[in-house]
């Protein structure tokens, strides 16, 4: 049987466990947001070249 402080231990591990993995969730989400923003950016901007064609 484990003692109430360690079990408090444990669970203050665990619950920063937790909080790292959500934090790590967090960054990958918003880089892959920016990823994307940037390529639909690109996609969607013709490039300059293409103004100094037209006229």
């Amino acid at each position: 049987m484990q003692s109430p402080a360690s079990n408090k231990a444990l669970e203050l591990y665990r619950l920063e466990k937790l909080a790292q993995e959500a934090q790590v969730q967090m960054v990958a989400e918003r880089l892959g947001s920016s990823i994307l923003s940037a390529l639909s950016h690109d996609i969607l901007t013709p490039p300059l070249y293409a103004f100094r064609e037209a006229f």
